[in-house]
């Protein structure tokens, strides 16, 4: 089977129907509504607290004030307790304590994305049995059979160690980011982020795990605040990494590519938000021996392998 052929059925039975992007899509809009409404009351406070971190800008660290600028209901939405947050800062203004990145922030015509920090927390997983069988034996995967059924079952609660990445989102002419009623904004389903290591053809696989593929989203005064789990990027800490971050929610090899030289870059077709970052992780965090496993699971490809693999498809087509 061609590299080309197994990559198509392995997407094809992700477990989604042709309605999820268009039920999901609703069911967040009218979360979104509800919490909007929530914390309406609370937007004063919210405010206060804007100007106070402002304010502690002459008398704080810079990671007190990261810790302030993060809303902290970006992770209590996600069930995380947050530990820990190093702030990102482009190289020429590095310190010990800081993630390191070339290049802060990207932009196209309609939207900016910031590579703001890197959080550690503990997560609170709830795993459940998505799976469920209809009268003819057949399994269904509508998001109303999932949630249906996942309301009779009482879920498996673990916590867990993560990672995340936190990015923040503007458009350039100022509107909400996030269900904009003027449609020129995004839902929850348009943001995804790939793990890149530097050697390897971009592929959304390579870390991919259940326990670890997590977005989580917060706006205020049209800011969205974004986080992306990146605790399986931890294994290969030793390693040079980078995140590309989108707005399609699986970004592919349609839109990701990679130099002879293990540069990474986004096609000339792609018109989204051109979102890449480099970064660097304490090399204490890296575990070969996992970092192996993920080798072995046959996304990893060097440039070289990548297109002995294209031209195998081209040929047998």
């Amino acid at each position: 089977m061609s590299f080309q052929r197994k990559y198509t059925i392995e997407m094809d039975h992700v477990p989604f129907d042709d309605d999820f992007c268009r039920e999901t899509t609703a069911l967040l809009r009218q979360a979104a509504k509800k919490k909007e409404r929530a914390i309406m009351q609370k937007r004063k406070t919210v405010k206060i607290l804007a100007v106070a971190a402002a304010l502690a800008l002459f008398s704080l660290s810079a990671f007190a004030v990261v810790k302030f600028v993060i809303p902290r209901q970006l992770f209590s939405g996600m069930d995380v307790e947050l530990e820990s947050l190093r702030a990102v800062v482009d190289v020429d203004n590095a310190d010990p304590d800081a993630v390191k990145t070339m290049q802060k922030t990207f932009a196209n015509d309609d939207f900016s994305v910031t590579f703001e920090a890197v959080a550690k927390g503990k997560a609170l997983r709830q795993v459940w049995h998505f799976e469920h069988n209809d009268a003819a034996g057949q399994t269904a995967h509508s998001v109303s059979d999932i949630l249906n059924n996942a309301l009779e079952q009482d879920p498996e609660r673990q916590t867990v160690d993560s990672l995340y990445a936190i990015f923040t989102v503007r458009r350039t002419d100022g509107g909400t980011v996030l269900y904009a009623e003027d449609g020129k904004g995004l839902t929850g389903a348009d943001l995804g982020y790939c793990l890149l290591i530097k050697g390897y053809y971009p592929n959304p696989n390579m870390l991919f795990d259940e326990n670890h593929w997590d977005i989580g989203t917060y706006e205020d005064g049209a800011v969205l605040y974004v986080a992306c789990d990146i605790t399986n990027a931890a294994a290969f800490a030793d390693e040079d990494l980078s995140i590309a971050f989108t707005n399609t929610m699986v970004p592919s090899v349609d839109i990701l590519a990679m130099t002879p030289a293990g540069e990474f870059y986004y096609k000339e077709s792609y018109t989204g938000v051109p979102g890449l970052f480099d970064f660097d992780l304490d090399d204490s965090l890296a575990d070969p021996a996992k970092a192996a496993a993920f080798k072995a699971n046959g996304t990893f490809h060097t440039y070289e392998e990548f297109q002995s693999l294209m031209a195998e498809e081209n040929d047998a087509a």
